[in-house]
C-alpha cells in the first residue's frame, strides 16, 4: 500500500500553474500575473504542485498571482525541501519559465532542472541540437528520445519525438498548404499575406506570392518534436517521462475545471474558503492520479469523460418496504463496474437494510 505520511522521497518534481477569480477576489494574494488560462485581465493565484518521481502529487501550495520569477520561487521550494526532508529536488518547468536569469537562479540555489525549450526561437536548439545525427531510443509507442550534448557549453538536451503527433503536424500543414493553393488559384493574395498562419509558408514579392518550399521543409523539422534541457544525471528516458508527467498534471488541472470547478474561483474575499476550494481540487487531482496508476497497472485505457459519466450515474435512495428501510442503488452503467474492480472496491449490493 501507499503510506501517505512516511514517504521516502529522494527526488520530487515541482510545477506551477494558475487559477483565476471572477468578481471580487481575496485581497493581498489575488493579483494580475502571467495567466496559463489566457485570462490576463483576471486576478489570479499561482498554484504549486509537488509530484513524486512516479507522477503522484503529494503537496499543493498557493502564492500571490504575480509570482512568476523563479528567484521568488526558490525560497518556497527550499521550504518544501525542509518540510518533506527531501534529499533532492528537480524543478520541472515549461517553456514559459525559461530564461537565462531564471535557470541561473535555480542552479545557484542548488537545484537541478528539466525545462522545455523554444525550438524555433533559440539558435542553439534550432541550428545545433536538432541538427545532430543519431538514433532515437523507443520508450513507448508514442515516445522516442535522443540525448544531445553541446560540449562547448556543457549543456545536456533530450529530444523527444512522438510519431503520432508528427503525422498530425504533417496533416495539419498539408491542410494549410492546400488552402493556400486554392487561394492563390483564385487570386486571393491579399488575404494570404494578412494571415500569419499562411504567411509563414509564403515567398512574397510585391503583389505576388508563391509557396516557399524551403520554409515548408524547415517547418517539417519540428514535426512531433519537443526539446528538453536538463542539469540532472537522470537517464534520458526518465527526463522525458518527468516532463511528460508535468504536461499530464497541467492537462489534468485543465480537465478538472469541468469536473470539480477548479477555476474560476467564486469564493471572493474569504481566504479560508479559497484555500478549502483549492485543497478539495488537489484531493481530486490526487485521486485521479491514483486511478490513472491503477489503470496503467491493469493495462487499461478508459476515456476520462466516460469514467466520470458512468461513475456519476450511480445513485442510491432510501425506500421503506413493509415497515423496513432499505438503501437501493441504481444499476451500474458502462465502465462503472470495471472501475470498482480496478480500484479494489466491492460493488455495493442493489439493496441493503439501513
Amino acid at each position: 500500500g501507499l503510506d501517505l505520511f512516511n514517504q521516502d522521497l529522494d527526488l520530487v518534481f515541482f510545477d506551477t500553474t494558475s487559477t483565476y477569480f471572477e468578481g471580487q477576489a481575496w485581497e493581498g494574494w489575488a493579483k494580475l500575473g502571467k495567466s496559463k488560462d489566457h485570462k490576463p485581465d483576471h486576478l489570479q493565484l499561482v498554484l504549486g504542485v509537488v509530484m513524486r518521481r512516479d507522477g503522484l502529487p503529494i503537496a499543493c501550495e498557493i502564492w500571490p498571482g504575480n509570482m512568476a520569477d523563479v528567484k521568488t520561487l526558490v525560497p518556497v521550494v527550499e521550504g518544501l525541501r525542509k518540510r518533506f526532508k527531501l534529499r533532492k529536488v528537480v524543478l520541472v518547468c515549461d517553456r514559459g519559465m525559461v530564461s537565462g536569469a531564471n535557470l541561473k537562479a535555480v542552479r545557484q540555489a542548488g537545484y537541478d532542472y528539466i525545462v522545455g525549450m523554444k525550438m524555433r526561437r533559440l539558435v542553439e536548439v534550432r541550428d545545433n541540437v536538432l541538427a545532430r545525427a543519431g538514433r532515437y531510443q523507443e520508450v513507448a509507442n508514442n515516445l522516442h528520445v535522443k540525448e544531445v550534448w553541446v560540449r562547448n557549453r556543457n549543456r545536456r538536451y533530450v529530444i523527444c519525438f512522438n510519431p503520432e503527433e508528427a503525422e498530425k503536424d504533417r496533416r495539419d500543414r498539408e491542410a494549410i498548404l492546400e488552402k493556400i493553393r486554392q487561394k492563390l488559384a483564385s487570386g486571393g493574395v491579399k488575404k494570404l499575406i494578412g494571415n500569419r498562419g499562411y504567411k509563414r509558408f509564403l515567398k512574397i514579392d510585391k503583389a505576388t506570392a508563391t509557396i516557399d518550399a524551403r520554409r515548408v521543409q524547415e517547418d517539417a523539422r519540428y514535426d512531433g518534436k519537443y526539446v528538453l534541457r536538463t542539469t540532472t544525471k537522470l537517464p534520458a528516458v526518465e527526463v522525458a517521462q518527468a516532463y511528460k508527467e508535468l504536461t499530464w498534471i497541467e492537462r489534468l488541472w485543465r480537465e478538472l475545471k469541468d469536473v470539480v470547478e477548479v477555476r474560476p474561483i467564486y469564493h471572493h474575499i474569504k481566504k479560508d474558503n479559497v484555500k478549502g476550494h483549492i485543497f478539495a481540487c488537489f484531493l481530486a487531482l490526487y485521486l485521479v492520479a491514483l486511478l490513472k496508476r491503477k489503470l496503467a497497472e491493469a493495462k487499461m485505457m478508459l476515456p476520462w469523460d466516460e469514467m466520470i459519466r458512468d461513475s456519476s450515474a450511480m445513485r442510491a435512495v432510501v425506500v421503506r418496504l413493509g415497515g423496513e428501510r432499505y438503501l437501493m442503488r441504481t444499476a451500474l452503467r458502462g465502465c462503472a463496474g470495471t472501475l470498482f474492480r480496478i480500484v479494489g472496491v466491492k460493488v455495493p449490493p442493489l439493496a441493503q437494510p439501513v
